[in-house]
């Protein structure tokens, strides 16, 4: 009978520590704390709220030097910018994980670097127009996030700008937009964009492993693609390269399985490594005098050469798959002549014009 007492009693001990130990938790995320975050800027927690007042910059923060609230990260489920306050800092917001609102006053001029890094709840944020710059990795990770604009004044989307937000299929990119950096969509699930005729730049890897892009406009303005920038786009069917380019970088198109014909402009002098390669239905056309890397066409259907002559471009040679070729009817606006065809592969057997 004793030894069933002493069990009881530590039963009921066990419980209360911990219920106790829930209250506690309970208090500390519900309990009002505050401080600054800037010199004239006040942020204070309370009730799953974060809300910071004042007029002025806030305070960039790192992973190393991490904001005042970051021990309350876990139970930030909104935030409130109070007009008044000029900037996101850096890292300010990273790894709150429960986020699901946030309201940005018209005051804000910049969203820093990681700002928003890994918020892997918050579906939708609304960007006022004051905003001029978005800092690199500014929502890396919010995989929840499904549709943004761009504000109007920012002209460069930064490096990882969006990286991996895995459900992000609505954006909306401005004129007047020059620029889209390295990896800044790499992984988003956009179907279709529209890249306006103002922008004249697309980094490394910029749309790599946007597995359900269909469709991309790139306009002639773009002079540069750089590498690895569609690789992986599983479901991308056709893609027009602006007059402009010089050359079309390593891995660029890289296993973009449903791509089928692509016309390499008169302007491209050098295609690199892996440029097309496991483009399984591709069939490119490129200039003759194009230097080519040697796997640049690796595992495609074909590759077709090209000359400019007398005002038309002839088809000068086929190397693949030459079965059911359909050529183009005009290759950068010449009528196409296939009269003097060339290959080791024989008589082709679907050869006619589109």
């Amino acid at each position: 009978m004793w030894k069933i007492y002493i069990s009881v009693t530590a039963i009921f001990t066990a419980l209360s520590i911990m219920t106790n130990g829930l209250l506690s938790l309970r208090v500390s995320a519900d309990k009002i704390e505050s401080g600054r975050c800037g010199e004239d800027l006040v942020w204070s927690f309370s009730g799953g709220t974060l809300t910071i007042t004042g007029t002025g910059e806030m305070t960039d923060y790192s992973h190393n030097d991490n904001s005042p609230w970051y021990e309350y990260k876990d139970h930030i489920k909104n935030i409130v910018l109070e007009n008044g306050v000029k900037s996101v800092g850096d890292y300010a917001f990273e790894y709150c994980t429960r986020l699901m609102s946030i309201h940005i006053p018209d005051s804000i001029a910049s969203i820093g670097n990681g700002s928003f890094y890994a918020c892997r709840m918050l579906s939708s944020i609304t960007l006022p127009d004051s905003i001029t710059s978005i800092g690199k990795d500014a929502f890396n990770y919010c995989e929840m996030l499904t549709a943004i604009a761009i504000p109007s004044n920012v002209t460069y989307i930064n490096e990882g700008t969006f990286h991996n937000c895995t459900r992000l299929e609505d954006i909306t990119i401005p004129y007047g937009l020059e620029g889209i950096g390295r990896a800044a969509f790499h992984g988003c699930k956009l179907n279709s964009i529209e890249i306006p005729d103002t922008v004249t730049y697309i980094d490394d890897n910029a749309f790599a492993q946007c597995f359900d892009l269909k469709s991309i406009t790139i306009p002639d303005s773009v002079t540069y693609i750089g590498g690895g920038a569609f690789s992986n786009c599983i479901c991308l069917e056709e893609i027009t390269i602006p007059e402009g380019m010089r050359s079309i970088e390593n891995s660029t198109f890289y296993y973009c399985r449903a791509l089928q014909s692509v016309i390499v402009p008169g302007s491209i002098e050098s295609i690199g490594e892996h440029a097309f390669k496991n483009c399984q239905k591709a069939v490119v056309y490129y200039p003759s005098g194009t230097a080519v890397e040697w796997d640049s066409f690796t595992n495609i259907k074909s590759s077709v050469r090209y000359e400019i002559r007398n005002g038309r471009a002839y088809i000068t040679e086929i190397t693949g798959d030459t079965d059911r070729i359909v050529f183009p009817k005009k290759i950068s606006g010449h009528d196409v002549v296939y009269e003097d065809v060339s290959s080791g592969a024989g008589i082709y057997g679907y050869c006619e014009l589109i």
